[in-house]
């Protein structure tokens, strides 16, 4: 588990999970009641593919 603070002034949580995959969850600094972003991504040699970013206000 790794915290990484973002320019967007978000929180990243970082869970590995198994086949090489990450689900990283944003929280909103200034506001942390607000809902959870879930970015599903994947993870190639040095390479990060962000799939499907959604918020409980839209996309990002």
């Amino acid at each position: 588990m790794s915290y990484k603070l973002l320019k967007n002034n978000l929180i990243v949580y970082m869970k590995p999970t198994a086949n090489n995959m990450l689900w990283v969850f944003y929280l909103l600094k200034l506001n942390l009641s607000a809902a959870l972003t879930i970015v599903h991504l994947q993870v190639f040699f040095k390479n990060c593919i962000f799939e499907k970013i959604k918020m409980k206000y839209g996309e990002i």
